[in-house]
């Protein structure tokens, strides 16, 4: 994915990542607000040597081994050797092990300094501990570490740098840290959900992605509104709203595709992927759309599995192509014209066991050829080609195929697979129809909404 489809998918995924951070800054909030308080009490002590004598080279080797001393020190005082006594000084009921989690001892870089912090729930007990530890650590040193019992003879002495206080205020938890790092991994989550989604879910949701995934020109974008059966041929309906004029702006867009208008009839197929995505509205509306520059245009519905043009307009159903391909009818018997216009439907007729044959027949093609006599443009509204051949299989009788793709709907891969299927027939596709594109603070409001003056 490019920048721009991480970009897309953080935009889309706004409200995801939005409650990742909210949940994940109470989740925070709310384990610092159940989590017991914890105080810290830190005592330090110096680790030094006594030199035998005043000269130079014993008081340089006698620092060396003290910092050597206060390493191994600090592992010493969290053993039994040193808590067992000083839990029997203050009388606390635990033994060492469960009192060692509960102290840290460390040796700073370079340095005799020992630096001893007792973590507990009672401020006053954690200071306690960290000062009995001094007091223990220091006579275990001078009487079994570096001397003997009852003897005065130990070079090394412990002295207390500075001795543990009573902590005023808790060291855990830390809610301004807890609800932060709960917010930071909320938004981490969010931002991965949407980066996953945008991933795993391949269904178009843009003109640019259902583009970039045929490299089709795009004809046409028609913006997402509400339809019913009233309001579906917006052209005639509505004739000033956005709809309309994007139906008008396809028109336009289709005398740059197919070869040369002013040679004679055009004729184009229209399929899609799946059904649902919108092609039998969209190219009633074109039709609608070029018969209002003069031309006279013909509307076959060759769904002969799920027809719907009839329909739509509020035409007879019961007869047209099928009657015509089965030779039982002719062509003047069955066309019916919309209006005062010049736009005239070719019903689908009585559904057929084979419909691919019939579309792919001589017949068919003769028809074809006998309506670009008579009309300036034919329109072929066909069934998904994913579902079924016919759509490929009549295009072979056409200056080429108009795929329709629905935004938010239709999957990447199944328009590539749709685009795969013409041209294993060697049929032309001439470019992309995007339906129900988002409506965006651009294309809100435009002129030609608005009421003639």
């Amino acid at each position: 994915m490019e920048l721009s489809d991480y970009l897309r998918a953080l935009k889309r995924s706004w409200l995801i990542i939005v409650s990742c951070l909210l949940i994940g800054a109470a989740a925070g909030f709310t384990i610092a607000a159940n989590t017991p308080p914890r105080y810290q009490a830190s005592a330090m002590m110096f680790v030094g040597v006594t030199p035998s004598d005043g000269g130079s080279w014993n008081l340089t080797s006698s620092s060396n081994y003290a910092r050597q001393a206060a390493v191994s020190y600090a592992q010493i005082i969290r053993t039994e050797l040193v808590l067992d006594p000083v839990a029997e000084a203050l009388g606390i009921d635990t033994d060492a092990a469960a009192l060692a989690g509960r102290v840290t001892a460390t040796n700073p870089l370079n340095t005799q300094n020992i630096e001893v912090t007792v973590t507990d729930r009672n401020p006053v007990l954690a200071a306690q501990i960290a000062n009995e530890i001094t007091q223990q650590f220091a006579t275990i040193v001078a009487d079994e570490l570096e001397g003997s019992p009852g003897e005065d003879d130990s070079l090394v002495r412990i002295e207390v740098l500075q001795p543990a206080i009573t902590p005023g205020s808790p060291s855990a938890p830390n809610r301004t840290m807890n609800v932060a790092l709960g917010a930071l991994l909320g938004l981490a989550a969010g931002v991965g959900i949407a980066l996953l989604r945008q991933v795993l879910d391949t269904r178009i949701q843009s003109v640019d992605e259902a583009t970039s995934a045929t490299d089709l020109p795009l004809l046409g974008a028609i913006p997402d509104t509400v339809i019913d059966k009233g309001s579906a041929l917006s052209v005639a309906v509505s004739p000033r709203s956005h709809e309309s004029e994007a139906y008008r702006a396809l028109r336009t867009n289709l005398d740059f595709v197919g070869g040369d208008p002013r040679q004679g009839c055009r004729t184009f197929v229209v399929s899609s992927c799946e059904p649902g995505e919108g092609k039998s509205t969209a190219f009633a509306n074109l039709a609608l759309a070029i018969a209002e520059t003069g031309k006279r245009v013909v509307l076959i519905d060759a769904d002969l599995r799920a027809p719907t043009i009839a329909s739509l307009f509020g035409l007879e159903a019961s007869v047209g192509l099928t009657d015509v391909l089965r030779r039982r009818a002719s062509l003047a018997d069955v066309l019916q014209q919309w209006g005062s216009g010049k736009l005239f439907v070719l019903a689908a007729g009585q559904l057929p066991p084979n419909p691919a044959e019939l579309l792919g027949s001589a017949t068919m093609e003769q028809t074809l050829a006998d309506l670009r006599t008579s009309f300036d443009v034919i329109l072929i509204d066909a069934p998904p080609v994913l579902a079924v051949t016919d759509a490929a299989v009549v295009s072979r009788f056409t200056d080429g195929a108009l795929l329709v793709a629905a935004v938010g709907s239709t999957r990447r891969p199944a328009l590539t697979s749709a685009l795969g299927a013409f041209e294993k027939i060697g049929g032309n596709v001439l470019g992309l129809i995007a339906m129900r594109t988002p409506r965006t603070a651009d294309n809100a409001y435009t002129y030609a909404e608005q009421p003639a003056r």
